[in-house]
């Protein structure tokens, strides 16, 4: 009996290796590069009656995504991969307005969809004390002809206050046109 059920065991076993490896074989790979202007708004308001001031920061958002794509049965497989720089390249000159340096992009989200609507949605928070900025990426697009071929977009939203004495918001959305191949 014992031998029948570890016998079973293996078959079985074995077919999952066999459907694991037969994704592995027939998917591909699609790479390419996006960049876009990004012009960040920033609003600061005093709460305690010192004004308002506005402030603006633009940055180049530039670098690679990657997508593995199952050819034959069409299917997403894993994660899209996207890695750059946001880069600034300006910021406003009035007094209270300060650049805020370059950072690195780094999303790893997942692929949903057929070949005909490849998509995902993916974003993140970060809070600090009483703000909170949230970050998004998405994607829409189709692979034909063995391209992949859609819209990126990034966005980030934040609000909230600083020290009990300042009240901030912020933002900014872009959208690109990527092709990978």
């Amino acid at each position: 009996m014992r031998a029948r059920f570890l016998a079973v065991a293996l078959l079985l076993c074995g077919a999952c290796a066999a459907s694991t490896t037969d994704v592995a074989t027939t998917a591909k790979t699609y790479t390419g590069t996006y960049s876009a202007q990004v012009v960040e708004s920033t609003v600061s308001t005093s709460l305690t009656g010192g004004g308002t001031f506005p402030c603006t920061n633009t940055y180049t958002m530039a670098g690679t995504m990657t997508m593995t794509i199952d050819q034959v049965s069409g299917a997403m497989v894993g994660s899209a991969q996207i890695a750059g720089m946001q880069t600034e390249t300006a910021h406003s000159s009035a007094a209270s307005c300060a650049a805020k340096g370059n950072l690195a992009t780094s999303w790893a989200p997942k692929l949903t969809g057929t070949t005909a609507d490849i998509h995902f949605d993916d974003q993140s928070v970060a809070t600090n004390a009483g703000y909170a900025v949230t970050s998004k990426t998405s994607f829409a697009g189709t692979l034909s002809g063995g391209v992949v071929s859609g819209v990126l977009g990034f966005s980030v939203a934040g609000s909230g206050t600083l020290g009990g004495v300042t009240s901030v918001v912020q933002s900014y959305s872009s959208t690109m046109n990527v092709t990978l191949r």
